[in-house]
């Protein structure tokens, strides 16, 4: 129905906030603290992490959300605890 639609959405919604926000009040309160080039120097790091620095993860990631939602938009939480025990696997081979 609409109303699980628009709960649905204002979920993922917050999910999204919930990661972007600790990163914006981190380069604030840098900005803050150590100046205007501490702030420029994070938020340039902040912009180049896609390209050079999680790319190999970003790829898992994506999948994470479109797969693992999928998996648990129809209650499927044996295929979505295989699908996050690959991409624990995954991340941990990629530290090593």
């Amino acid at each position: 129905s609409w109303q699980d639609l628009a709960r649905e959405g204002l979920l993922a919604m917050s999910v999204d906030l919930a990661v972007q926000v600790p990163i914006a009040i981190g380069i604030y309160l840098a900005s803050i603290r150590m100046g205007i080039g501490a702030m420029y120097q994070i938020s340039t790091l902040q912009a180049g992490f896609p390209l050079y620095g999680v790319s190999w993860v970003v790829g898992l990631v994506f999948a994470m959300k479109i797969r693992g939602s999928t998996f648990l938009g129809q209650r499927n939480f044996v295929a979505f605890g295989k699908l996050f025990s690959y991409a624990v696997l995954y991340t941990s081979l990629l530290a090593i």
